[in-house]
């Protein structure tokens, strides 16, 4: 008779835990231009937010703000969102959505964008489910969408990537070259180094606004396992008679992997998990 079959896992690189999402020091500026204090849940937006929770000293009662209620807000030293009037293209980048119009299909609308980048250029990001757009202005012009818009050609997918030129024209001190801003990608991880070198260049110091809990956003977990196979024995009829059969314990060893994603939003609070074994 089997006894007992005893499997032992162990973790050789510990998991990360995930952020807590607390109340931060931030504020509101109402339509009146109203500027008021509070603690803000910073949930670390994927998409732009259109509303956000808040207190207005740590023994107070959680409220909830809508933003279209607000021309701005933030969360000292990490995030800020200011209300503008912009256009934007909101044509999809699904396959299956695509048209054959390269120009953009302009609407006017009064959106909350993000800051990136602030200084003498000064980039700013939007998203709502799949939509991304970034936007800028210089000297304090008025804000314009960065164009990056996909299309139909004799059946094949092209890209009308005129953002590139109103970069070389418009956020240009002259040193970057042809080639570099050829190479430049509509992301957010070189656009905001595109803007910060623009204001260096300019002698103009940048304010970046990041999440203070950006760390690492994969774990690996080692998981070797020994299966112990105890000593047992039985009586087996044969045409000799009855026989003894004995049987030495045995040990088995097997290996898995467990990763980890972390989703880089909401404080790092979401993760994927895969465990081949």
């Amino acid at each position: 008779m089997i006894k007992k079959v005893v499997f032992f896992a162990f973790a050789l690189i510990p998991l990360t835990v995930a952020a807590q999402i607390t109340f931060e020091k931030g504020y509101y500026i109402d339509h009146d231009g109203n500027k008021v204090e509070c603690l803000i849940k910073d949930l670390d937006w994927k998409n732009n937010p259109g509303q956000f929770v808040y207190k207005l000293s740590e023994a107070g009662e959680s409220q909830t703000m809508r933003t279209s209620a607000i021309q701005e807000f933030g969360i000292d030293h990490v995030s800020r969102y200011v209300g503008k009037l912009v256009k934007i293209d909101r044509s999809s980048d699904g396959y299956d959505s695509l048209g054959y119009e390269r120009k953009p299909t302009w609407m006017e609308e009064r959106l909350l964008l993000k800051l990136l980048v602030e200084g003498k250029g000064t980039l700013y990001y939007y998203q709502a489910g799949d939509l991304i757009r970034f936007f800028y202005s210089v000297d304090g012009s008025p804000v314009q969408q960065l164009v990056y818009k996909k299309y139909l050609r004799d059946n094949e997918v092209a890209v009308n990537a005129d953002f590139r030129q109103q970069l070389w024209v418009e956020v240009n001190c002259g040193l970057q070259s042809q080639n570099s801003i050829k190479n430049t990608s509509y992301s957010r991880t070189e656009l905001v180094r595109f803007f910060k070198k623009y204001n260096e260049c300019n002698g103009n110091v940048s304010i970046t606004y990041m999440p203070h809990n950006k760390g690492r956003y994969f774990n690996l977990r080692i998981k070797p396992g020994l299966n112990v196979i105890s000593y047992y024995s039985y009586l087996q009829l044969s045409s000799g008679g009855f026989q003894r059969l004995d049987f030495d314990t045995k040990l088995d060893f097997q290996l898995g992997l467990e990763t980890e994603f972390i989703l880089p939003f909401n404080n790092n609070k979401w993760s994927i998990r895969a465990e081949p074994t």
